[in-house]
C-alpha cells in the first residue's frame, strides 16, 4: 500500500496481508434403525458420524458442532451431545455449525436425522407337526404388512426364500430385513408329534370288589389325552379308578391331531346273582371279563354251600345254567373260586334266583 502527501509529494509504502479463513457446512442426512426394543420412533444417534458429509468441503482444522435449533447454533448456546438421541420421533433436524479456528468464519448446515422402522412380523410361532405325516411343514417369515418382495430373508438353514419347508422338529429362526437395511427375527418353534404306543395296559382286577382300575402305558413324541368310553370326555391322566367289571377299549389320542391307538381291555369281577329262566336275561352265571380273548385258560368252579363241586366253568363258553347234572338246582347262593392266568386267586358267593 502506498500513501502519498499531496502537498509535498512524500510518500511511504506499508505491506497489507490479507488471510481467508474457509467454515463451510454442507447438508447431510443420518439414519438408524428403530429400537428393537420398544418401536417408538426414537433411537440414539452418534453424531460423528455425520462430521465427515457436513465437513466434506472444508480445511481440516475447523470446530463442529450440533445444536437443536438454528437459533442455538448461531448464538452457539447449548451444545448437543455426540451421543444424542431424537426428540421428535421418526424424523428430526438438527443443526452443525462449522467454524475456523480464529473464530472469525463459521457455516450451518442441517443434519435430518431419520429413525426407520423395523419389519413388522410375528416373532415367535409354534407348530405341531405330525411326524407321520408325508407332507412336508411350510413355515413362514411371518410378515404382518408389507408385500413379501420388498424384504429379504436369512434363515438358520441357509435358505432365502420367504417359506421353507421342514420335516424336523427343533427351533427355526429367519432374519427379515427391508430395503433400509432394519432387521428382525422371528423364531419358529416346531413340535414333532406323533401316534401315541400302547406298551402295555395295568390292569388291577375287580375280584370280589365292585370295581377294579387300568393305568395305560405308553410311549411316543405327541402329547396324548386318554379315555375308556367315547361317552365319556378324554383326561390327562392315563389312570382309571372305579372302573365296573367288563370289557374296554383303551383310546390314546394326540392332541395335535396325529391320531388315535386303542387297546382292547377287560377289568375281571362277576354277578351278584342270576336268573336262569330263559327269558333271555341273566340265563347264565359266568365271570365277568373273561372270553376267548381275555383270561381264556382261567379255572373257574362252582360248589354248593357245603363243598360239593358242582360245576368247572370254561371262560371262554356262556357259563352256568343253574342245572347240576341236567337238574336245576333251587334258589339259594352259591359258591365260586376263580384262578386267572396270572395266578391271581379270588372266591365269594352269589345268588341263584328263580
Amino acid at each position: 500500500a502506498r500513501v502519498t502527501n499531496d502537498t509535498t509529494g512524500c510518500f511511504t509504502t506499508a505491506t497489507v496481508t490479507l488471510s481467508v479463513s474457509a467454515s463451510d457446512a454442507q447438508d447431510t442426512t443420518l439414519s438408524t434403525c428403530d429400537d428393537d426394543g420398544i418401536e417408538d420412533g426414537f433411537s440414539e444417534f452418534d453424531l460423528t458420524t455425520a462430521s465427515s458429509n457436513v465437513l466434506v468441503n472444508a480445511p481440516a482444522n475447523v470446530t463442529l458442532n450440533y445444536y437443536l435449533t438454528l437459533n442455538d447454533a448461531l448464538t452457539e448456546q447449548n451444545v448437543l451431545p455426540i451421543a444424542y438421541t431424537n426428540t421428535t420421533a421418526n424424523n428430526q433436524t438438527i443443526f452443525a455449525r462449522a467454524e475456523s479456528p480464529d473464530g472469525n468464519c463459521f457455516g450451518i448446515s442441517e443434519v435430518e436425522l431419520i429413525v426407520n422402522p423395523l419389519p413388522v412380523i410375528e416373532l415367535t410361532e409354534l407348530y405341531d407337526y405330525c411326524g407321520n405325516n408325508p407332507q412336508a411343514l411350510v413355515i413362514d417369515s411371518g410378515l404382518i404388512t408389507g408385500s413379501t418382495t420388498d424384504y429379504t430373508y436369512s434363515w438358520s438353514t441357509g435358505e432365502t426364500t420367504e417359506s421353507i419347508s421342514v420335516t424336523n422338529g427343533g427351533d427355526y429362526t429367519v432374519t427379515v430385513s427391508n430395503s433400509d437395511g432394519c432387521s428382525r427375527q422371528r423364531l419358529v418353534t416346531v413340535i414333532i408329534s406323533e401316534p401315541a404306543t400302547i406298551n402295555s395296559i395295568e390292569v388291577v382286577n375287580a375280584g370280589t370288589n365292585e370295581s377294579g382300575s387300568a393305568t395305560i402305558n405308553v410311549t411316543g413324541l405327541g402329547d396324548y389325552e386318554y379315555c375308556i368310553s367315547l361317552d365319556e370326555p378324554f383326561q390327562d391322566s392315563p389312570i382309571f379308578d372305579n372302573i365296573a367289571p367288563g370289557f374296554y377299549t383303551a383310546y390314546v389320542r394326540d392332541r395335535n391331531g396325529c391320531g388315535t391307538t386303542t387297546q382292547d381291555f377287560s377289568i375281571v369281577g362277576y354277578p351278584r346273582y342270576f336268573t336262569p329262566n330263559n327269558d333271555g336275561f341273566h340265563d347264565y352265571w359266568q365271570l365277568i371279563g373273561v372270553s376267548v380273548v381275555f383270561e381264556p385258560n382261567s379255572e373257574i368252579y362252582i360248589f354248593d354251600r357245603y363243598g360239593k363241586l358242582l360245576k368247572q366253568l370254561s371262560p371262554q363258553g356262556p357259563g352256568w345254567d343253574g342245572n347240576y347234572n341236567g337238574t336245576p338246582l333251587p334258589s339259594s347262593d352259591y359258591w365260586f373260586k376263580a384262578t386267572l392266568m396270572d395266578g391271581t386267586t379270588f372266591s365269594s358267593h352269589f345268588t341263584l334266583k328263580r
